[in-house]
């Protein structure tokens, strides 16, 4: 799962978002509480303006972890972007 977790940060480095993606959901397939590959795969929604689902998925990440630095941030930008 750790691989496919670093192969989605590089592809998001290499601005290939859909793979990105693609790979963040594979991370969560085989464990839905994998706290980077949600806060990775909610900022690649915040890329491709889909916000609610970036913002449930940041919501559940600081369900278990209340100040993870990556979500605080996304959803600060998030919300303030609403404002």
């Amino acid at each position: 799962m750790q691989g496919l977790y670093l192969k989605a940060i590089e592809f998001s480095r290499q601005r290939d978002y859909s793979q990105a993606r693609d790979l963040y959901r594979r991370c969560l397939a085989k464990d839905p509480h994998f706290i980077p590959a949600l806060s990775g795969l909610a900022e690649e929604y915040i890329r491709i303006l889909k916000p609610k689902l970036a913002e449930e998925l940041l919501m559940t990440v600081l369900s278990f972890d209340t100040y993870d630095p990556k979500a605080t941030t996304c959803l600060g930008l998030l919300r303030r972007v609403r404002s």
